[in-house]
């Protein structure tokens, strides 16, 4: 049997306490891993990545943590964290408190990296916002509950690579303590470029906060004073009291650093004043308090900031602002003071101005103005999904002075809008838009000194502008130069309000009804002079939607008149009727002379796409009268050898067109046209010729404005006509040849068939009569039939000459060119002949008798000579000699014992046909040639 020993009871203590030391020891030895994981794991579960936390040996006073490392996603950016040498001292109760008497940090690198759009698409939108408020809340747990009596920061380096200014990396080094509720402390900037800075903050219990900007030269420059009571409670939440005066410039860099701000932000310069209350139960996070529903800001500020430029378009930019703010967690409203104003001087894009050539003008520099006459309530909307802003006026916005180029003076009533779409913006205002340019060149109108003053409301509904441009707006130019002439100015005058509605997202867009009033007082067209008295032109609707558009309205020309080479025609009257669409234009045309005489209506329709048209026009059957209404009368000065003094005349017409695109733009070419020209009862005169009665219609053709031949013959009938010898009841058909105007201008040919008329108590007829100017000689033959020879002797008006007989015959005629001669023309008397008896004057006998002795027995045989045969034979030579070779057979039955008389009288007559048939005295100077007469032959 074996005997058992136990342990004495020191000896289990002792295997105990080396167990236990043991564990301890182990555990010792495993602790900094294990606090190393637990941290890991908490980074980790605030959403960071690739977390290296190393830990040395924790001990009673101090802990050494020689590596923290992590990266974590902030919305488009990516921040990038490194810590070497963090130690923390605490004492062990303090500790259990949570706080730390002390904590320094050797080396600290921050990167906040971009990240591609491509590898983030459900990123937030706001990422700049999350950094500022992590680092907020990072600031204020730390400045209203600071759990650190001294934080030492030696060497720490921050890049942000959206970051602008000085500050994009960043050198920083300070410490900041606590001592009984006082916070104090330094800390240095280095940017990469520049001098550094140093900042000295000082927060006491009662919530007073400065903090003074040091650059190394002159004295302290204050960045931010803070003066406050803040009040934290578990129940009550957060309550701050206090005022708040920043100075922009020294803060900017430190903003550029949070926000983006860009380097035009980046010179602002001034100052901001606020004093207020602001309330919250959320206290754990400045993220969260700003979008917690107990949130309330209330205060009143004041703001004077200059900015030295602001991108291509403005520069000596300057606010001042005051007023009242209240802000809760989804909206902010303002309320700003009388007095508050913007002012700066801006100028149009270069871009614009290249692309524009004629707003060179506008390249200087202009002020505006904004300028608060009353309060202004403003209210802006912080719900992310709904970021609003509106204003209430009345905002007075001036742009440009009174000599300025162009000038703008608009009072805004109110204004809304969002701020992820400019284009949402709605307004309403009341404008005033002036301006003077001095030269405007677009092709292919040269305008100078152009000068306008338009007044009206404005309306900006999110998408769509609505404005009415008011009575008595108006525009005037100096002279005006264009492809077919020059206007010495033109006025443009808006007797009724004009409304025009625009939207921008369909390109909709809508004018009038308006009207308006012109003036053109003097047009050179054509190298023509034209005058207009007054022109209105009323728009009853004009609207559009992209490239299609449709308008109506009228337009009115009073006292057009005009001075051509040839006449000056009547003052006139247009009234035009347009229906007009992007595909056609439509127009109703009236012209009406000032007095009434002439009135022409029209129809013109022209296709816009293939670039033809049509015009169709009547002028109504125009009376005339001899005391008034003559074409003499109705265009002077007349200069022309006719004239109508009774009947009427009317024509109606079809012109067709087309407009050159390519060779040469814009030029109209006439296709074809139709004229048809009508006369009833027309009364007039050619030269000294009469014309009684003239009926007819004529239908021409045109080719283009230089060819216009007729379409059919006309028939025409007259009256009378009376040129000396009177011809009535004529009758023939017309023909003309080719009418030219412009470079073809000439006279026609005509072809006149079938002519016929009375004269003489007989007939006159011809088959043909054809001439053309162009192609002479021109010939045909006038046939006589049945002329009574007492109507001949009448036309003589010699008195004491008279005879019966009927006489027929033929006249062939020559023209060529201006002369007429006339070969071998026959007349004849008809069986049994007739007589001639002459009784001159006794006077006139004696003076006979006593040149020729033997004139006695030939004034006897004439007192009654019966003759059995008259012939004659015309010539008529180009130098104007008229030859009449006549032969008379017979005798006189009073004079029993003489014997049968044959006389052959030749008559030359030197004078000019046409004016011997005005005069229409045949057998002219009669009483000086009849001694040669019978001194030829009697048998």
């Amino acid at each position: 049997m074996v005997a058992t020993r136990s342990i004495p009871l020191w000896g289990r203590v002792v295997w105990w306490s080396g167990v236990l030391a043991s564990f301890l020891l182990a555990l010792l030895m495993l602790l900094p891993h294990l606090v190393s994981l637990v941290v890991e794991r908490q980074f980790e579960a605030f959403g960071c990545k690739h977390v290296n936390v190393v830990v040395e040996s924790p001990g009673l006073r101090r802990t050494v943590i020689p590596l923290v490392s992590f990266q974590k996603d902030m919305g488009a950016e990516t921040a990038r964290l490194t810590i070497r040498g963090l130690t923390l001292e605490y004492q062990l109760p303090q500790l259990l408190r949570g706080f730390l008497r002390e904590g320094r940090i050797e080396e600290l690198h921050l990167d906040l990296m971009g990240v591609p759009t491509d590898q983030s698409p459900d990123l937030p939108d706001e990422p700049s916002m999350a950094a500022v408020a992590v680092a907020l809340d990072a600031l204020s747990e730390f400045l209203l509950d600071p759990l650190v009596g001294r934080l030492a920061l030696t060497n720490a380096t921050i890049f942000r690579e959206q970051a602008t200014g000085p500050f994009r990396r960043l050198k920083i080094s300070g410490a900041l303590r606590n001592e009984n509720g006082t916070l104090n402390g330094a800390v240095s900037f280095q940017g990469m470029e520049g001098e550094p800075y140093t900042l000295r903050l000082t927060m006491n219990p009662r919530g007073r906060m400065k903090v003074l900007l040091h650059s190394g030269r002159g004295i302290a420059e204050s960045l931010l004073d803070l003066e406050s009571t803040v009040q934290v409670s578990s129940q009550t939440g957060l309550h701050w009291q206090g005022s708040l005066n920043a100075n922009l410039k020294r803060a900017t860099p430190f903003l550029a650093l949070l926000l983006p701000l860009g380097s035009d932000l980046e010179q602002v310069d001034g100052v901001v004043a606020f004093q207020g209350e602001g309330v919250t139960e959320q206290i754990g996070s400045f993220h969260r308090m700003l979008r917690d529903a107990s949130t309330r800001l209330h205060g009143v500020f004041q703001a004077s900031v200059e900015l030295p430029a602001w991108g291509e378009i403005s520069e000596e930019i300057a606010v001042t602002l005051s007023g009242e703010l209240n802000a809760h967690s989804t909206a902010v409203a303002l309320t700003l003071f009388p007095f508050s104003s913007v002012r700066g001087r801006v100028h149009p894009l270069e871009r614009l101005l290249k692309g524009t050539p004629f707003l060179g003008r506008f390249k200087e520099k202009e002020p505006i103005r904004l300028q608060l006459q009353d309060k202004v309530n403003g209210r802006f909307s912080l719900d992310p999904d709904d970021l609003r802003w509106t204003l209430d006026g009345p905002i007075r916005v001036q742009y440009g002075m009174e000599h300025s180029p162009i000038g703008l003076n608009a009072l805004v009533t109110n204004a809304s809008g969002l701020f992820s779409d400019p284009l949402s913006t709605e307004a309403n205002m009341h404008c005033h838009f002036w301006g003077a340019l001095s030269v405007l060149e677009p092709s292919p109108i040269q305008v100078q000194d152009i000068r306008w003053n338009v007044t009206g409301k404005v309306a900006f509904q999110k998408q769509a502008i609505h404005a009415d441009v008011g009575k008595g707006s108006w525009m005037k130019t100096g002279p005006l130069r264009f492809e077919q002439g020059t206007a010495n100015f033109t006025e443009f005058h808006v007797s009724r309000t004009v409304p025009v509605s625009v939207e921008l997202s369909s390109k909709k867009w809508n004018i009038g009804p308006t009207t308006v009033h012109i003036k053109l007082p003097l047009i050179h067209w054509g190298g023509q002079r034209v005058t207009i008295e007054k022109v209105g032109l009323r728009v009853q609707e004009a609207s559009g939607e992209g490239n299609k558009w449709q308008t109506t309205g009228t337009a009115k020309f009073l006292g057009l008149s005009s001075v051509l080479n040839e006449f000056v025609p009547p003052k006139t009257n247009f009234v035009i009727g347009f229906d007009a669409t992007s595909a056609v234009v439509k127009a109703g045309v009236v012209a009406e002379t000032v007095d009434q005489s002439v009135k022409v209506t029209g129809l013109v329709n022209h296709d816009l796409l293939t670039n033809q048209g049509v015009l169709r026009a009547t002028m109504a059957l125009r009376p005339f009268s001899s005391s008034e209404r003559t074409l003499s009368r109705l265009i002077t000065p007349w200069n022309y050898p006719f004239d109508f003094t009774a009947g009427r005349l009317g024509l109606s017409t079809v012109v067709t067109w087309s407009v050159d695109d390519e060779d040469n733009p814009g030029s109209v070419n006439v296709r074809q046209g139709e004229v048809t020209i009508t006369a009833k009862d027309l009364d007039g005169y050619y030269e000294k010729i009469l014309l009684e009665d003239v009926n007819t219609t004529m239908k021409l053709a045109a080719a283009s404005l230089d060819d216009l031949t007729m379409v059919v013959p006309a028939h025409v009938s007259m009256g009378r006509v009376d040129s000396g010898i009177e011809i009535e009841n004529i009758a023939f058909t017309l023909r003309l040849g080719r009418l030219g105007f412009g470079h073809g201008e000439g006279r026609p040919a005509i072809e006149i068939k079938d002519f016929s008329g009375h004269t003489l108590g007989g007939h006159v007829s011809s088959a043909r009569i054809y001439v053309d100017p162009a192609r002479p000689p021109s010939l045909f033959t006038l046939k006589f039939e049945g002329l009574q020879l007492d109507r001949l002797f009448q036309l003589e008006q010699q008195k004491g000459l008279e005879g019966t007989g009927v006489l027929d015959g033929s006249i062939p005629i020559t023209l060529n060119g201006e002369t007429i001669t006339i070969r071998d023309g026959q007349m004849a008397a008809r069986p049994p002949g007739g007589m001639i008896r002459f009784e001159p004057l006794e006077e006139t006998r004696q003076r006979l008798v006593q040149a020729k002795p033997e004139m006695v027995f030939v004034l006897r045989v004439l007192e009654n000579f019966r003759y059995d045969a008259l012939r004659a034979e015309v010539n008529y030579h180009e130098d104007g000699t008229l030859l009449l070779a006549t032969r008379l057979e017979g005798r006189n039955p009073d004079m029993k014992e003489s014997p049968p008389i044959h006389v052959n009288v030749n008559v030359n007559v030197e004078e000019n046909l046409p004016a011997l048939l005005q005069s229409v005295q045949v057998v002219n100077g009669l009483e000086k040639q009849l001694g040669n007469v019978f001194r030829q032959s009697l048998f």
